[in-house]
């Protein structure tokens, strides 16, 4: 970007006039004060942000874990949602224990939840480690407030001639997410009950608005 006078990306306040080193001292002063606020962890998204402005986002569970999303506003964005991630790392679900999937009909059993407090479009990856018997099948789905992406669900299978056995499954998702939606794995199992060894479902803002 060439100099020019009325350029100013910061929204820098720039004395006209006067001393010019007291003008540049105030604006040094101001840059360093906005710098400094947008390193700053925050509960909310602005709701009149400029293009560009970083926000480093953090709600309460991400906060009993220590994780944070940096968020940049692009008011160029076609998209409702015009907050984008940075390099921002996902919010896990993690189960590694043990776990004997109960039923044969698709159920919360593990109550291992996120509430989402920002709205917007979410990538989901969610999968398990089996441990089958023979002539088995078990059922990983996320769920959206107990909606299910059956389409989406991801299943390992042990027919009858197969010994009993650990595999891995996994899969991927886009959702749409309003504020209070509870977001967890759901599960059930065919034929014979199973276990699954660990679970997970990880949890990445694509783009997201203020709540």
């Amino acid at each position: 970007m060439p100099y020019s006078p009325t350029y100013n990306p910061f929204g820098l306040s720039v004395p006209s006039g006067g001393d010019d080193l007291r003008a540049g001292d105030d604006a040094m002063r101001d840059l360093a004060d906005k710098i400094s606020a947008a390193f700053e962890i925050a509960d909310t998204l602005p709701a009149s942000p400029r293009d560009g402005q970083l926000v480093m986002y953090q709600d309460a569970a991400m906060a009993a874990v220590g994780h944070v999303w940096p968020l940049r506003f692009r008011s160029g964005s076609p998209q409702p949602t015009k907050w984008e991630p940075v390099g921002a790392a996902p919010v896990m679900l993690e189960n590694p224990g043990s776990f004997t999937i109960p039923s044969t009909t698709f159920g919360s059993y593990d109550g291992n939840t996120y509430t989402a407090t920002l709205p917007g479009v979410y990538l989901l990856e969610f999968g398990a480690q089996t441990n089958l018997p023979i002539n088995s099948a078990a059922y990983i789905v996320p769920s959206i407030n107990g909606t299910t992406f059956t389409a989406h669900q991801v299943f390992h299978t042990n027919p009858n001639a197969a010994p009993a056995g650990n595999s891995f499954v996994s899969r991927k998702v886009l959702a749409t997410v309003a504020v209070g939606d509870v977001l967890e794995l759901y599960y059930k199992y065919a034929l014979n009950p199973g276990d699954l060894l660990n679970r997970w479902l990880s949890i990445l803002p694509v783009r997201v608005s203020a709540a």
